[in-house]
């Protein structure tokens, strides 16, 4: 009770600092930059509703098969932010290569999925909370059909992912010689994978947990691709430092007095142990 108190009162501070930040302590618009945007922070709090998209990845964010509710890592965080703000959350499932544009046309407020940082997002896009999370990159394969990384970077090989994301990106770096054929969903890659339409489905090992749970054909090769971190994401605007502040703060305190641990080992079934400083702060 104590630690989720300090966490009320901390984040009532941030609230109280982001209405005299953006256009003075009266008023909830950006007057000083000449522009009537609605500071993010402001937005959410007086409307009472946070607009959330995200995509369907297992297991952060998911349809509870015994609620028909959603829940997941990325749904418990966010559900436990919007509740120390005292506002509801309305979720927008959409897939993962629609998610940014979808953030960027104002859609909805705020990214809520396993979303790697990059420059290229950063200089334009997105506005990145500090890292939700982290996970190593691997191929999960047909059981028994290749046991290293390397036996998959050859001609006419082809791999496949879900659209959009880090693993499409890196794929022409990691595997020159090898084709990437992208899917629209998780869902399709490991279908493709499983009909002989893909040698490989590369993913995070959080998603190949999942996968190989479902279906014991398949495997995933025991060698990283590479170490990727993750974080949730808003618009890049002046108006949504403050929100992205308040969060940031949020998942500190979570960090600190177990919560998050305690989501971490319900969702991924281990202990959290923090792979870098970043991360476990």
């Amino acid at each position: 009770m104590k630690n989720k108190c300090l966490k009320t009162v901390a984040l009532a501070l941030v609230l109280a600092m982001a209405a005299c930040m953006f256009g003075g302590c009266a008023s909830s618009k950006n007057s000083s930059a000449g522009s009537d945007e609605q500071e993010l922070l402001s937005k959410v709090t007086e409307s009472g509703k946070l607009v959330v998209c995200m995509n369907i990845t297992e297991p952060w964010n998911y349809i509870d098969p015994t609620t028909g509710e959603y829940t997941g890592m990325g749904i418990e965080l966010v559900e436990g932010f919007a509740d120390s703000l005292g506002i509801e959350v309305e979720y927008m499932p959409l897939e993962f290569a629609s998610l940014i544009p979808t953030i960027e046309d104002g859609k909805a407020d705020m990214l809520v999925t396993n979303l790697t940082r990059t420059v290229a997002r950063a200089s334009s896009k997105i506005l990145y909370t500090e890292p939700v999370g982290g996970a190593q990159i691997v191929a999960v394969v047909q059981k028994g059909s290749y046991s290293s990384v390397d036996e998959l970077n050859q001609a006419g090989i082809t791999l496949t992912t879900e659209a959009a994301t880090i693993s499409e990106e890196i794929a022409p770096d990691c595997f020159p010689n090898a084709t990437m054929s992208p899917c629209n969903t998780n869902a399709d890659a490991i279908a493709a994978l499983k009909a002989g339409r893909a040698d490989a489905f590369i993913t995070d090992t959080n998603v190949a947990e999942a996968v190989i749970a479902a279906d014991d054909s398949l495997e995933y090769i025991n060698e990283p691709v590479f170490l990727d971190t993750y974080a949730f994401g808003v618009k890049l605007s002046y108006t949504s430092y403050t929100f992205v502040e308040a969060f940031n703060l949020y998942l500190r305190l979570a960090k600190l007095d177990g919560t998050y641990g305690a989501l971490y080992e319900k969702y991924f079934g281990v202990k959290w142990v923090p792979n870098s400083t970043e991360i476990a702060m």
